[in-house]
């Protein structure tokens, strides 16, 4: 199966020591920060408008995964986490919208921030196409997984 990334969402906030080296945010600093710079981010301040990786919503990025004729993997915001508190509920909903529409699909969404996931999880439809982890990056935040599997994964069985 081809391999694909969407990215409806960038930037973000460090939030543990999973964080200290993070590509997306040496992209958004670098190769990607003009491009980003030219988009509102979601909270518009001074502050975040100066700053790349202030967390952005891209609507138009969202309708890719309705081109591909075949079946794809699709890593969902390998540039951003879909959870992160600047994203709006109904944000989150787009996403998952497109997701649940794309059966054909597979999604694989990573987040930092479980514990979010799993208050939001009751407003988003967890299709079986839909796969959710977390990163774990030592036991100081090992609690994510739990999260996961008792919020979410026993929600949606």
């Amino acid at each position: 199966m081809d391999r694909r990334d969407v990215e409806p969402m960038t930037g973000c906030t460090k939030i543990s020591a999973g964080c200290d080296h993070c590509y997306a945010y040496t992209l958004a600093q670098t190769k990607t920060r003009e491009t980003y710079l030219r988009h509102l981010p979601v909270k518009d301040t001074p502050e975040n408008r100066a700053e790349p990786f202030a967390p952005r919503f891209w609507e138009e990025r969202l309708f890719k995964p309705y081109t591909w004729r075949t079946p794809k993997r699709v890593f969902v915001n390998s540039m951003s986490d879909v959870f992160h508190a600047h994203f709006s509920v109904e944000q989150i909903q787009r996403v998952f919208e497109v997701m649940n529409d794309n059966l054909q699909h597979q999604f694989q969404v990573l987040t930092k921030r479980p514990e979010r996931a799993a208050r939001l999880s009751e407003y988003l439809t967890f299709t079986p196409n839909i796969w959710i982890g977390t990163s774990i990056e030592n036991m100081e935040v090992a609690r994510r997984a739990d999260a996961l599997e008792v919020q979410i994964i026993e929600r949606t069985q």
